[in-house]
């Protein structure tokens, strides 16, 4: 899966965890926590959908602190699976 594939199928998910916020007119590079795009508990969410969505099974221990801070972060650590800077 592309890059810009992954990012529109995180924007997805985040689009189902809070509803209320336009996640389109989001930037990539946003940091979704700290601009309260989402919340602590809305993580637990996107978690699930976020692996129905990418059909690969999370392991909860392999995840680091910033793996959930940007759009492109999330990308990148559950679908692309390449190396991420923050996490």
């Amino acid at each position: 899966m592309n890059k810009l594939e992954a990012e529109k199928l995180v924007r997805q998910c985040l689009q189902r965890v809070n509803s209320s916020t336009d996640f389109n007119s989001i930037s990539n590079a946003t940091p979704l926590l700290e601009n309260r795009l989402i919340t602590s508990f809305q993580v637990l969410d996107l978690l699930l959908l976020l692996e129905q969505s990418s059909g690969n099974r999370i392991v909860i221990e392999q995840l680091t602190p910033g793996c959930f801070k940007t759009i492109s972060i999330i990308a990148n650590t559950f679908y692309t699976l390449e190396a991420c800077d923050v996490c």
